[in-house]
């Protein structure tokens, strides 16, 4: 069974990770590499969180919003998928321009998910 500590302890690697991919932009004018790195590090918790989430949202009280958890997932990967498809591109412009809009909007939405789903779980 998922725990709801190790849940909590990858919401703060996610964190720290989307601060790191926040801040590519105004730090390097070639951000092709850093982001890269930055969003494999991001996927190799995210993939395996959203899975753990999943089996825990089955597991907690009907008056959870777990259908509004998974939607929120869904657009997130949206998100994701604009970045993806950035740096597959390999085109530092496309990618800067991923990371001003879906990067920020990916990040900005992200924390506020986490921030919601922790005030969520201190009620359990």
């Amino acid at each position: 069974m998922v725990s709801l500590a190790d849940i909590r302890q990858e919401h703060i690697k996610l964190l720290n990770h989307i601060g790191s991919l926040d801040a590519i932009s105004s730090r390097t004018k070639h951000p092709l590499r850093e982001t890269q790195f930055q969003m494999k590090n991001i996927l190799n918790i995210w993939d395996t969180h959203e899975k753990k989430e999943e089996e825990l949202f089955k597991n907690l009280p009907s008056k959870f919003p777990i259908k509004s958890m998974e939607m929120k997932h869904q657009l997130l990967r949206g998100h994701w998928k604009v970045l993806n498809l950035a740096l597959q591109s390999h085109d530092e412009d496309i990618i800067k321009i991923a990371l001003d809009t879906d990067g920020k909007m990916f990040s900005a939405r992200l924390k506020e998910h986490i921030l919601i789903e922790e005030k969520l779980f201190d009620k359990l």
